[in-house]
């Protein structure tokens, strides 16, 4: 299947199991939900109504409240997983079937939930570990030695820059390998890596083709919002409906990525069976 295809496909899919999209609204009220409590049990919100003054910073230096910015932030990992892996099995479904259920996709969460945290952990872990690196060991050199600071800040991100893309490429069809293989953190890394190794092209132009529309989709994002803001203060619901619709345009962006690079992984593995059996085809003539 050529690119042009599998992207209609994919758009095709989208447009025909909007309740993939169930699992991304349940993450966005719960998080709106988990903020709205942070905000009340902190105080802050009374900083952003003026009920206080802006400038004490007496907030900043409150023990309970960077417990409570902790705990916060672990029940978003917590719970975004849940939906995000639950996400996965819908989409699994959408690709292998054609259709999604709520209900499956819910009970495809509960199974792989601590092997989608495990992933996304390991992920994040990966991708910090550079600016890690930096701190420990070049940010204490340049204090020292500041004449070389601005290069050594210019290479290491071009470095960091190249890392990332390398990581992404790598990384791409990990969650599809984790869904469709039903395999654990450590698999799903190693049959992510087993893939990539025997389908790089393919798996180059499926991210080429990710960053490509991502890149769009922000140009686009940001024109209208730079348009919204020469409406007037009395049109304020007007505004509302355009920052709604803003945000179901980014959910739809990343829906039909999730979609494609799972149809991906699905296509270069018939790719791979019809490779084998032409193969034994012509060993056996």
């Amino acid at each position: 299947m050529s690119e042009s295809d599998r992207i209609k496909k994919s758009l095709l899919l989208v447009e025909k199991n909007l309740v993939l999209f169930v699992p991304n609204l349940l993450m966005l009220i719960s998080n709106f939900f988990l903020l709205i409590l942070f905000f009340h049990f902190t105080g802050f919100s009374e900083y952003l109504m003026g009920l206080r003054d802006p400038y004490n910073v007496k907030f900043l230096f409150n023990l309970k409240n960077w417990f409570l910015f902790i705990t916060y932030v672990l029940l978003v990992i917590l719970t975004d997983t849940f939906f995000s892996c639950s996400k996965y099995g819908m989409i699994k479904d959408v690709i292998l079937k054609g259709k999604a259920n709520l209900e499956k996709g819910f009970k495809f969460g509960k199974k792989h939930y601590f092997t989608t945290l495990k992933i996304h952990l390991t992920i994040f872990s990966l991708m910090i570990l550079p600016i890690l690196l930096f701190i420990l060991f070049l940010a204490p050199a340049l204090m020292v030695y500041p004449i070389f600071t601005i290069p050594s800040m210019a290479l290491f991100i071009f470095l960091l820059i190249a890392y990332l893309i390398y990581l992404g490429i790598r990384l791409l069809f990990v969650y599809p390998v984790m869904a469709f293989e039903d395999k654990g953190p450590g698999d799903s890394f190693t049959g992510d890596f087993h893939y990539v190794k025997a389908h790089l092209q393919h798996t180059i132009m499926t991210w080429v083709i990710i960053v490509g529309v991502a890149v769009v989709a922000s140009m686009i994002r940001s024109g209208l919002e730079n348009y919204s803001s020469f409406f007037p203060i009395k049109l304020f619901p007007l505004v509302l409906l355009f920052s709604i619709f803003l945000i179901l345009l980014e959910m739809f962006v990343s829906m039909w990525e999730h979609v494609f690079i799972f149809e991906s992984y699905i296509d270069g593995k018939k790719t791979i069976k019809k490779r084998k059996t032409k193969k034994r085809t012509t060993r056996k003539k």
